[in-house]
């Protein structure tokens, strides 16, 4: 590309647990990038080639303590906690989930005494000089995922895995984002540390780059499941939720209501919790809402069901959530709520028959 295009890349990264090579490139300005993506798609049909995608996470901004109904008065020390009762599923064994690894491509994780007892393995894809983003996110991912405070009554859905947090978030403009290099590079370290569920609570417009390293993961069998997105019922697909092969999931409030602002569309799979939820943090707690959320309730369930039958694949996983999954808006599976709210006690007691069908 150097020799007959005159371009030397910006970044350039191997991939050896995806196969191939990343490579970015900056051009002076969008017309000149589009001539020579024009030019590079046909000189190299084989290539995955495209605009550089911008992926965010699926958050909304905290809701005011005065509009969450139902909250505890200011003499009631326990946080609102509904996650378990509306999966079915007790207050989890502390070593529920274990010999699993969960991968979280997200911001940073910090520190706390609600994962003193998760293994975490930790690594940045930022570049040099770039700013980190604030943590607050991809800690409460973790926390649901696997964290306990006993004082608060709150456990993670799966307490007993292993944790392998990808940091790609950054501050760009103010805001907190990340970009398709960074993305792919991390599922490739995920790959490389065996993990077998891979939780993205983000999304972006997609593009071909991310769309052909999401399908090397799929065919490498790990479970992704991906945040439906928070751009509101008219919004396009959310991607990488949108791509084949990935477990799609939307939020719903104590009351069973849809997040307001949650895309809809036929790639929804399936709902959990994940309008004003309460997680742990340093400060002592805070009420969370946004698909984000809820997809990591459904990878700390997915978590539990591969420790019970580690046969289990997306598919299947997809599948079992469906059939036992609580039927919420339009009857059957609808574009809100896809198969409904999940049931994970029932579930579970599915498997070993599932099992013995297989």
């Amino acid at each position: 590309m150097a020799r007959e295009f005159k371009l030397n890349p910006a970044s350039e990264n191997r991939l050896p647990n995806l196969g191939g090579v990343i490579a970015t490139f900056k051009l002076a300005s969008q017309r000149e990038a589009e001539r020579v993506k024009n030019l590079l798609t046909a000189r190299y049909p084989s290539w995955n080639i495209d605009f550089h995608g911008r992926y965010v996470p699926h958050q909304s901004t905290p809701t005011p303590l005065a509009k969450i109904a139902a909250l505890p008065s200011s003499n009631t020390p326990r946080p609102r906690l509904f996650t378990a009762s509306k999966i079915d599923y007790p207050l989890p064994a502390p070593d529920a989930g274990s010999g699993i690894r969960v991968g979280v491509i997200d911001t940073a994780v910090e520190s706390g005494a609600m994962l003193k007892s998760v293994s975490v393995v930790r690594r940045s894809f930022l570049a040099a000089g770039e700013i980190s983003a604030s943590p607050t996110h991809g800690t409460a991912i973790a926390a649901l995922i696997a964290g306990r405070d006993s004082a608060a009554d709150f456990s993670g859905i799966s307490p007993g895995v292993s944790l392998h947090v990808a940091a790609i978030m950054r501050i760009q403009g103010g805001e907190t984002a990340s970009n398709t290099a960074a993305l792919v590079r991390a599922l490739d370290w995920l790959v490389g540390e065996r993990v077998q569920i891979i939780n993205l609570s983000l999304g972006g417009a997609g593009d071909q780059v991310m769309e052909e390293a999401i399908s090397r993961v799929v065919r490498a069998r790990i479970i992704i499941i991906a945040a439906a997105g928070n751009q509101g019922e008219d919004a396009v697909p959310s991607y990488p939720a949108a791509y084949p092969g990935v477990i799609a999931v939307t939020a719903s409030d104590a009351l069973d209501h849809i997040f307001e602002q949650a895309n809809r569309g036929p790639y929804v799979a399936l709902t959990a919790p994940g309008v004003d939820v309460w997680v742990p943090d340093k400060s002592g707690g805070r009420y969370v809402s946004g698909t984000s959320f809820a997809a990591a309730v459904v990878s700390g369930a997915v978590a539990v069901m591969l420790a019970r039958y580690p046969a289990l694949d997306a598919s299947s996983a997809r599948e079992l959530l469906c059939q036992h999954a609580r039927d919420l808006g339009s009857p059957g599976i609808d574009p809100v709520f896809g198969c409904g709210l999940i049931q994970l006690s029932s579930t579970i007691a599915a498997l070993p028959v599932r099992a013995a069908l297989k």
